[in-house]
């Protein structure tokens, strides 16, 4: 009987740990797309995103098609100056949902101030769409 409250009670916190999720104090980036006149179903995406803490060195921008940024799936933007608070990313195609990490480093270490979800869209060549990322 104590067998099956303790299997219980194992799979009742991991479904509290898979639903919660992690956790990120990490702000959202500010996202505005724009179709390529060049290239039918192709989007030129820029980020924005705040001000890295004082003391930081350089800065990177992650593209992924997965939460979790493995090397494989994952596109890194960088090393990018510290006072650069914005990227552009041509060619990414239309559809697409992709995940966004801006990760800084300091002396402390390593620290993301900007990460979320969000789908590659626009409306027509030449006309620019913002659009409202999800949290990651």
């Amino acid at each position: 009987m104590l067998g099956r409250w303790f299997f219980l009670a194992v799979v009742g916190i991991g479904l509290v740990v898979i639903v919660r999720g992690p956790r990120s104090d990490a702000a959202q980036a500010t996202i505005a797309q724009a179709c390529a006149p060049e290239a039918p179903g192709v989007a030129r995406v820029t980020f924005g995103w705040p001000t890295p803490p004082p003391g930081t060195e350089q800065a990177w921008l992650d593209l992924s098609l997965l939460p979790g940024f493995p090397p494989p799936l994952t596109n890194a933007h960088g090393p990018l100056p510290p006072s650069q608070r914005s990227y552009t990313v041509d060619a990414l195609p239309v559809g697409v949902t992709l995940h966004y990490r801006v990760n800084t480093l300091a002396a402390a270490g390593w620290r993301v101030v900007a990460q979320g979800t969000f789908k590659t869209a626009c409306a027509a060549p030449g006309a620019a769409a913002t659009v409202t990322p999800t949290a990651a």
